[in-house]
């Protein structure tokens, strides 16, 4: 595919063929925005599940209580922004 790699001016296309080693896995977890999005939705969730049942709270209250700690977690985001 010399057509491509010669018009590519910024290395888009390449960074995705198999030929450059670089992009061979290392086993290094690139925590990319998807990765994190992912991570933040296990942690509220099965912090919603641990309220509800562990804290005897019920699904509604452990929601109100998970929700108002997820809130009070981005509020820096917020104020910097």
């Amino acid at each position: 595919m010399p057509w491509f790699d010669a018009n590519d001016t910024l290395g888009a296309f390449s960074a995705m063929m198999p030929k450059d080693s670089s992009n061979l896995p290392t086993g290094v977890s690139t925590y990319g925005p998807w990765e994190y999005l992912s991570y933040c939705d296990d942690l509220f969730f099965n912090a919603w599940m641990d309220a509800s049942q562990m804290g005897g709270m019920g699904l509604c209250y452990g929601l109100i209580l998970t929700t108002a700690a997820t809130r009070l977690a981005f509020v820096p985001i917020g104020l910097y922004s």
